[in-house]
């Protein structure tokens, strides 16, 4: 973590890599954190505004585990490419966490592809698996893949240690969006989240102060929400909020926001620019996040920009 600074010239002069030989980010994001304070809360479920859920990293590390545990099972090894099919959730987070455990590489999908764009990436990488949600996926089912329901585990508390990886060590299989052209496959290994870290910490004013809620509508499929607001979160000790939207929803925002202006200046606005009508949701729903006291965010990040909130 980056010590607060008040300038930034010094700091630049001053700044160091320190990347361990040995690293992977699964221990970065919930082990360390596990052995520390197990009873921390990693992730707020607010997907339903009616029934939060809070997870901590007991839990995430348990679902990893048995997720883990499971996926060898099915003959999953170092070096092999799995798919993450799932929005924002404690499963998500943990599929990511225990194909890193296994020294195996994790392939973000959107749940919004269509077929063509969702085999093009498997048949890409190479797939083992695909890890899914009980939604699952049309588009899965012309390809010899194997699915993957977490939900349909029962939870273990049997440990799964991390292999021995590098910092070198591929991890994630991140493809770009394909609107130049066919969409490519940029390989990062587990030294990504630490260059990804310092950018977000200074950009949140130093995030991973006490107090500190972090949450993202971009999907966590998209490199801006994994590596710049969810693995940062939990590698920081931030508790990282989960909701499931869909692209639009009016309905979820006008009912939970005890200010309807807001909701409502954010519906007159869709008709003009989606963008901006999304990023008008977003400040209706974090208004109806703190005024209803479920929890208080201090900053989130749209897929182009992020808001201080302090």
């Amino acid at each position: 973590m980056i010590d607060p600074f008040q300038d930034y010239d010094q700091a630049y002069a001053d700044f160091r890599w320190n990347v361990p030989r040995h690293l992977n980010m699964a221990t970065q994001v919930c082990d360390l954190w596990c052995e520390r304070d197990p009873d921390k809360t990693a992730i707020i479920d607010a997907t339903d505004l009616g029934n939060i859920k809070h997870y901590t990293y007991a839990d995430l590390s348990r679902a990893a585990d048995t997720l883990a545990h499971h996926l060898k099972g099915l003959g999953v090894s170092s070096g092999d490419r799995i798919g993450v099919l799932r929005s924002q959730d404690l499963w998500t987070a943990a599929a990511h966490i225990a194909i890193w455990k296994l020294g195996a590489i994790s392939i973000p999908l959107f749940k919004l592809f269509g077929p063509e764009a969702l085999s093009s990436r498997i048949l890409d990488a190479g797939a083992k698996c695909v890890i899914v949600d009980e939604e699952g996926h049309s588009g899965l089912s012309a390809l010899n893949v194997t699915q993957v329901l977490p939900e349909e585990l029962t939870l273990s508390d049997q440990p799964f240690a991390c292999v021995n990886t590098s910092a070198e060590t591929p991890a994630v299989l991140i493809y770009t969006s394909g609107t130049t052209g066919k969409s490519k496959g940029a390989l990062h290994a587990h030294r990504v989240l630490m260059g990804h870290l310092p950018g977000v910490e200074v950009s949140h004013d130093f995030l991973g102060q006490n107090g500190d809620v972090i949450w993202t509508p971009a999907d966590w499929a998209w490199i801006g929400g994994l590596f710049d607001v969810l693995m940062p979160g939990l590698a920081l000790g931030v508790p990282v909020v989960a909701a499931r939207l869909a692209s639009a929803d009016f309905a979820l925002c006008n009912a939970a926001s005890s200010r309807p202006s807001a909701a409502s200046r954010f519906v007159a606005l869709s008709s003009v620019d989606t963008a901006t009508a999304v990023w008008a949701a977003s400040l209706a729903l974090v208004a109806s996040f703190s005024s209803a006291s479920f929890f208080s965010l201090s900053s989130f990040i749209s897929w182009a920009s992020f808001s201080s909130l302090s």
